[in-house]
């Protein structure tokens, strides 16, 4: 989509308006999947896989027993047709992701920056141990490297960390938007949160076993894919924890602030902005399928 479609390109500071600053109490959350064509399929060995994750992500001791409670994944929708090991490696990435995702939401730019680096040294060097006193990030991401890796492609394992490094590069650039206090162009926006919301790292269980070229997975048609899909899932994403952040005043990296700070429009129609573009990145995954 053109740029004079989505809005104002570049960056500024935010002067949106919050929920808490109108008399609005209600959101309208839209069923944007109700007309996806591909119905969802479900894993037979999620139950098993996922106590084995959970018995082995609580002993990292990463969060309070308290705090552990409310976490919840996922994984039953993803690789409805792999085998055990691989649904483990699943759940275990999904809870991987989702911490990194909650430490660096809260950490200032330096912060985020010292973490990138522990998690990429723990994936590039699964077999070292992590030094004293490091963050425990570190020995997750060894811990999660050290047994899945030598199951995977040596493709697959690239790819992944290629993937993953994306990832920490957009959390530290997020992270230094929300020091400085900056709401991105609609367009910009869309850019970072492709990297954000971690749909690469997420692809590599589906490749594990598998040895693509670089040509056949960075192919422009694939990887128009990709965006499309990182943008609906982005989207609701965005929809769905809009109030929660909004209310922690972390809600500048959030297309519903990001929409009303630059097109003027108030909640509802922020959402329903939000649902149209959804529908129309549907429309064009569906129709790039075809190529």
């Amino acid at each position: 989509m053109a740029s004079d479609e989505l809005g104002v390109t570049g960056v500024s500071r935010p002067t949106a308006n919050r929920m808490s600053d109108v008399d609005q109490r209600y959101m309208n959350l839209p069923d944007t999947l109700a007309d996806w064509p591909w119905p969802r399929q479900f894993n037979p060995y999620t139950e098993e896989a996922t106590i084995e994750s959970n018995i082995w992500f609580k002993s990292l001791g990463i969060y309070s027993p308290e705090s552990q409670k409310p976490i919840r994944t996922s994984p039953k929708v993803e690789s409805p047709f792999a085998d055990t090991e691989d649904v483990r490696a699943g759940i275990d990435l999904m809870q991987a992701l989702f911490t990194l995702d909650e430490f660096t939401d809260v950490a200032p730019a330096p912060m985020v920056r010292e973490i990138a680096t522990v998690v990429m040294d723990a994936l590039r060097n699964p077999d070292t141990p992590r030094p004293a006193g490091e963050i425990i990030l570190g020995e997750m991401m060894s811990q999660f490297a050290a047994c899945v890796f030598h199951t995977a492609t040596p493709e697959a394992n690239k790819h992944f960390l290629t993937s993953m490094e994306v990832l920490m590069n957009s959390f530290v650039a997020e992270a230094e938007d929300r020091d400085n206090h900056t709401i991105h162009s609609i367009e910009s926006y869309f850019e970072l949160r492709r990297g954000t919301i971690g749909m690469g790292p997420s692809y590599f269980i589906g490749e594990l076993h598998l040895s693509i070229p670089d040509e056949a997975l960075y192919h422009p048609v694939v990887r128009e894919l990709e965006y499309l899909a990182a943008d609906m899932i982005a989207l609701d994403n965005d929809i769905a924890s809009y109030n929660r952040e909004q209310g922690t005043g972390n809600d500048q990296h959030n297309i519903i602030t990001v929409v009303i700070h630059h097109l003027g429009l108030n909640l509802d129609s922020a959402v329903e902005w939000a649902a149209d573009y959804h529908k129309d990145a549907q429309r064009r995954f569906s129709d790039t399928m075809k190529q």
